[in-house]
């Protein structure tokens, strides 16, 4: 079979099987979501530290009395006496004081425990996405499939993410000790070694990248573990070489084509949409296509009703399925908005009183342009991928669901503590009436979808409960992205022009 055969394949699944397929990718980003909160968690440990102690205040105090001329690159003359006359004594102790043994260490455990929760996500996704996509492929249920994929396989998934991991640290480590070598003993030999690990790296870079491309399909396909998809993923390079060639090229060509989107829609000011295309177009394709490479599959059974009246179908469900959850399930919502409510009590007790007055911007009704179109997009979809991680991040028990609602909620009442509050309800209320909600409906799905989930977990609910709660999901948040695009054009068209017309009639 040709290459274009398995492009079409995988072209197909994308475009006439997306309720089988786009709810498993956006689960994905919920379960990637995880690796957030050991950051998140440990920020605001080091916020709550820094602002009890009063290290911050004093470090902004400090940095408000430097003086710019004085650290200006192209007038500092550091073998000037009086260079550094513009620099507060206490500068000096202020960032001692923000940067103790305490801060870095609670910064750099939540770093690594980001890395190791991230890796594990990262496997847990893949064995729920490359089973959806071999089971849609085939004509099957691919959301439950991969639900079947997260509780049967995440074991083999996670322990080839760790190897990929592991391959990719032993190419840096061995660079980055030459380097070292090189720079603090001054050793000839150091260049050699660099030229030696370098080659090396490379090597053991393209094995972990290209050798292992097509283990995640092998233990998907030929239902083995990790080892066996490793040993089968390479006997593909070896036993069909020209199909992996065509991989290759599908591989280049899929990246130079992300990375010329990237850049149109960057001029275009509306990165945001890379953002929404990579993770739900871009991925999902080149998976389809590579396991319907590996599974040498391309005949596949799917249905193809009208493209246009699915899409209408399906946001009319959404809407349909919004209007039901808020109506069905009023306590998941009440408690995504305790929750909130919660973080924005914390950070109101962080920033009430301190002495960092918060204005807004200048000229705020041309703060986006006078036609911002590209603000409007990017908010919407910013706003509306935030949503679906905090949604479906309902699926690790509902750990990220709880610490995005609290970290935004701190943002708020941090902000607010230090705000005029006619300055932040001229900013805020306009668009936030119906942008909070919509969050508080997302993150209620979040909390039923985490209900479910612990019930299936203990076995006192079925699989296909948690099936028929991804769908669900997945439904709502197709009527809240409607709900979104009007939050976003009332703060990128209306909301700067409500806030000038308040603030200047004060």
């Amino acid at each position: 079979m040709t290459i274009a055969a398995f492009l079409r394949a995988g072209g197909r699944l994308l475009v006439d099987r997306p309720t089988d397929i786009l709810p498993v990718y956006l689960l994905a980003t919920g379960l990637l979501l995880t690796a957030q909160v050991p950051v998140l968690v440990a920020g605001g440990a080091i916020a709550y530290l820094l602002v009890r102690s009063g290290a911050l205040e004093r470090l902004a105090a400090e940095l408000e009395a430097v003086d710019p001329d004085a650290i200006d690159p192209g007038t500092f003359d550091p073998a000037n006496p009086g260079a550094a006359e513009g620099i507060p004594p206490g500068l000096e102790a202020a960032l001692l004081d923000v940067f103790t043994p305490t801060v870095v260490a609670l910064f750099l455990l939540g770093v690594f425990a980001s890395a190791i929760v991230g890796i594990v996500a990262r496997g847990v996704s893949a064995a729920a996405t490359l089973s959806a996509v071999y089971a849609a492929l085939g004509g099957g249920d691919g959301v439950r499939a991969a639900v079947d994929g997260m509780a049967d396989r995440w074991q083999s998934f996670v322990a080839l993410a760790f190897v990929r991991f592991g391959l990719l640290l032993v190419a840096i480590v061995p660079l980055v000790v030459s380097v070292y070598v090189t720079l603090v003993f001054a050793s000839p030999i150091g260049l050699l070694l660099i030229a030696l690990s370098l080659f090396v790296g490379v090597a053991i870079g393209l094995l972990a990248i290209l050798g292992l491309a097509f283990a995640g399909q092998a233990i998907v396909v030929d239902d083995v573990g990790v080892f066996g998809g490793i040993r089968r993923g390479l006997g593909l390079i070896f036993d069909r070489p020209v199909a992996f060639g065509g991989y290759l090229l599908v591989a280049i060509a899929i990246l130079a084509v992300s990375g010329t989107l990237s850049a149109i829609f960057g001029l275009l000011g509306v990165s945001q949409v890379t953002g929404l295309a990579g993770p739900l177009v871009l991925l999902p394709f080149t998976d389809a296509f590579k396991t319907a490479l590996y599974a040498d599959r391309t005949e596949t059974p799917i249905d193809r009703p009208p493209t246009g009246d699915r899409v209408i179908t399906a946001f009319g469900d959404g809407v349909r399925s919004l209007g039901g959850f808020i109506r069905d399930h009023p306590i998941a919502n009440l408690a995504a908005l305790a929750v909130f409510a919660g973080g924005v009590a914390f950070g109101l007790s962080l920033t009430a009183g301190t002495s960092i007055p918060f204005e807004g911007p200048e000229n705020i009704g041309e703060v986006f342009g006078t036609f911002p179109v590209g603000t409007f997009v990017s908010l919407s979809i910013n706003n509306w991928l935030v949503a679906a991680g905090a949604a479906f991040g309902g699926i690790v028990v509902g750990v990220p669901t709880i610490v995005s609602l609290l970290f935004n909620g701190a943002l708020v009442g941090g902000i607010y503590g230090i705000s005029d509050p006619l300055v932040f309800y001229a900013l805020v209320a306009p668009h936030g009436i119906i942008e909070l909600p919509a969050i508080f409906v997302a993150c209620g799905a979040g909390f039923h979808l985490a209900s479910v989930t612990i019930g299936a977990a203990r076995g006192k609910r079925p699989r296909e409960d948690l099936t028929v709660a991804l769908r669900l999901v997945y439904r709502v948040l197709l009527g809240l992205a409607i709900v979104f695009v009007i939050a976003g054009f009332i703060e990128a068209f209306l909301t700067p022009f409500i806030a000038e017309a308040v603030l200047t009639g004060r």
